[in-house]
């Protein structure tokens, strides 16, 4: 996943971002960034960096970008998280971006289609396997993502990808990575509920989303919520936490 995100990562500058005006979130009197900072002790990630952009509409995005070679995964947040905002609503929105700063579901934040998922997915089994099968209607976005991939792959990252390729091929099993990445955004509205612990606020936010090609409707998200809300997994998980936002 390091790899792959390396390879369409931007510098600070070409996304219009200076190091010297990130956000000090652990010392900020923000309320945003009280939370965002709850939100990834809860989640267990590190604190990535933050750009505030307040004079701009929108609520927060990603910003893959790198720097000497390294990730250094950030967001820039805008005008709809910084002005007066109830704290449940940014504690679902704040915990939904930072679960996918999980290592297992990065890729899904950082690429937009799912021809490139499936193409940097095939490059992986290449680095590999070269021989393994492509359709031909995927050569030319492998072809684009395969050399950027490979020279990315530090050499022990080579070795655990070994390993993982060969025991998924063993598995011989089918992929389907739109069902993937559906799961991955489920986890994000059930970590944001989580963290929010409130299920109208959860609702009425995922309603407000737009749909996408090949996902799930509004309303079946809106179903796993409710059917989340009602199982021992979550209030284990509310009980273990203790606190409540807001």
């Amino acid at each position: 996943w390091q790899g792959a995100a390396l390879a369409c990562a931007q510098t600070h500058k070409a996304l219009g971002l200076r190091r010297k005006d990130r956000r000090p979130l652990e010392t900020d009197s923000l309320p945003f960034s009280r939370i965002f900072v709850y939100g990834a002790q809860v989640i267990g990630v590190p604190l990535p960096e933050v750009y505030l952009q307040p004079e701009q509409p929108g609520e927060i995005l990603p910003a893959n970008c790198e720097e000497k070679g390294a990730l250094v995964p950030s967001f820039v947040v805008r005008a709809g998280m910084l002005q007066a905002r109830p704290e449940k609503e940014l504690a679902f929105v704040c915990a939904k971006q930072l679960s996918y700063l999980r290592p297992e579901h990065y890729l899904k934040m950082v690429l937009q289609t799912n021809t490139d998922l499936k193409a940097v997915f095939i490059s992986a089994l290449l680095l590999v396997q070269p021989q393994f099968p492509v359709k031909p209607e995927l050569v030319p976005a492998v072809e684009k993502w395969l050399p950027s991939i490979r020279e990315r792959v530090h050499p022990k990252w080579q070795e655990q990808l070994h390993l993982v390729v060969k025991r998924f091929l063993g598995m011989a099993g089918d992929v389907d990575l739109v069902r993937w990445g559906n799961a991955i955004e489920a986890t994000g509205n059930r970590v944001g509920l989580l963290v929010c612990g409130d299920l109208d606020v959860a609702a009425r936010l995922v309603s407000l989303e737009p749909g996408q090609v090949g996902g799930p409707s509004t309303k079946d998200k809106i179903k796993d919520l409710v059917l989340y809300s009602i199982s021992e997994e979550y209030f284990a998980a509310r009980s273990h936490l203790g606190t409540v936002i807001g």
